[in-house]
């Protein structure tokens, strides 16, 4: 009888309110006291009283569940409509796309064990180039971080360092062959003041692309050091690695990885009047005569949104930099282009839209290729599984100080053999045939062809 009270309107009515600012008080021993004191006002009954099991039965049917608290934020973005539409609509495509150019690798068994032979495409027109993938990411190893699981007898637990200790970032390069690396017999000679910067970014092994930094104080990673790596470490590797290939680069879709240049055209970078604290901006193609438009004027002073409109014949009376939201904010809309603000303007035009990222410029310059991960999809990455094969290791052999995470390091990273990055690559691979197919990620059609595409 107890169960099918939660069918009563009155009880549905108590129960929402105390759970309403109870917060994280929320017990099935809380609830039942809750709803016995709703009993005692005599609307209902009853001298039984609700069980902590029945509260928890009741709990479930309103919909809540008990599941682990992250210290974090985490969002699932799987179905926001930009991102499918950037996965279906441009990432995956891209990939398809280049498809037959693509350098393969073959597992094959032999008689010392398991090896990757590497298969170039054939019949490639003249001129053009095999591709090589070459993802990237960057991870943080703790010193503390030892293993979570132990076998204890009688209850002696031994005590362990409550924090995580001193980090060390690891940036690094993979391809579906193995680590991005300087080829047995082959030499490098790399910027000989790349790595030797107090703070600054490490080299973690001579043959690698991969480097390091030790967090703490001013010391930070950000999109200009990746840029580095990439120019100084990576592509120089991957020259030696792969003569005659061309690089495809995946990098994670983070903010810092698509950071600008001071002078690329940015709606952002620019005030509506002449002069001020503005950028210098590059020139742009005035989409009214298609001729070279400087950003500047003679005497070097930007300007601004209202010159840059009036000279492309889009300048209209009373035009505002941006829109405002209604909590009075800039509304970022803008910037993705419009005809609204003096910003979503200037978005819009070609030569604006066209701007490409300085990670973006840099590779290309080099004459490689650059592409993103759709965001909320680290699945599609499989060096998150070398990461993942990587701190298992660090985690049997936790020294609990940085002297012996120092050391530590290279020999993770080292401990992941080309054959199972390789399986982690064909891994992910599946998951992309399953997603172009148009199959939802988590779904039970998406759980059912990525087993069928295991076998």
């Amino acid at each position: 009888m107890l169960h099918r009270l939660i069918d009563d309107d009155g009880m549905k009515l108590a129960l929402r309110e105390y759970l309403a600012g109870a917060g994280e008080r929320i017990t099935g021993q809380s609830v039942a006291y809750a709803i016995s004191s709703y009993w005692q006002t005599g609307i209902l009954p009853f001298e039984e009283q609700p069980d902590s099991r029945t509260a928890v039965k009741w709990l479930q049917k309103m919909g809540y569940k008990l599941q682990d608290v992250r210290k974090g934020v985490y969002k699932d973005g799987h179905k926001w409509a930009d991102v499918i539409e950037y996965r279906q609509e441009h990432f995956l495509p891209a990939l398809k796309a280049l498809e037959n150019r693509m350098v393969r690798w073959e597992l094959i068994d032999t008689n010392e064990g398991e090896e990757l032979r590497m298969v170039l495409p054939t019949n490639l027109p003249l001129g053009v180039k095999p591709i090589v993938l070459v993802v990237h990411d960057e991870s943080t190893f703790n010193a503390n971080d030892g293993r979570s699981k132990i076998w204890i007898k009688d209850d002696h637990i031994p005590l362990k360092k409550k924090s995580r200790g001193k980090d060390i970032m690891v940036s690094d390069f993979l391809t579906p062959g193995g680590q991005l690396r300087v080829p047995e017999g082959e030499h490098l000679n790399p910027d000989p003041e790349y790595g030797t910067q107090d703070g600054g970014p490490k080299r973690l092994d001579p043959h690698l692309a991969s480097c390091s930094i030790e967090y703490g104080g001013d010391t930070w990673w950000d999109g200009d050091q990746l840029v580095d790596q990439v120019m100084k470490l990576a592509i120089p590797i991957f020259e030696v690695a792969f003569p005659g290939c061309q690089a495809l680069f995946l990098f994670d879709n983070a903010t810092s990885h698509s950071a600008y240049t001071k002078d690329a055209l940015r709606a952002s970078a620019m005030n509506l009047r002449l002069g001020g604290g503005q950028a210098q901006l590059r020139p742009g193609i005035n989409s009214l005569t298609r001729e070279i438009q400087p950003m500047v004027m003679p005497d070097g002073s930007p300007k601004g949104l209202q010159i840059v409109l009036q000279e492309r014949g889009l300048w209209r009376p009373r035009l505002r930099v941006q829109c405002q939201r209604p909590d009075g904010k800039k509304n970022k809309a803008c910037l993705n282009g419009g005809t609204c603000c003096a910003r979503a303007l200037i978005a819009s035009e070609p030569d604006f839209k066209a701007q490409r990222s300085r990670l973006e410029e840099e590779v290309e310059l080099k004459e490689h290729l650059v592409c993103f991960f759709p965001k909320y999809h680290c699945e599609l990455n499989f060096i998150e599984y070398y990461w993942g094969a990587a701190k298992r290791y660090a985690h049997r052999r936790c020294g609990y100080n940085i002297r012996a995470l120092r050391k530590m390091v290279p020999e993770c990273l080292n401990s992941v053999k080309p054959t199972l990055i390789w399986k982690f690559w064909a891994r992910t691979e599946r998951m992309m045939r399953a997603y172009h197919e148009g199959i939802a990620y988590g779904t039970p059609d998406f759980k059912e062809k990525f087993e069928d595409l295991l076998v």
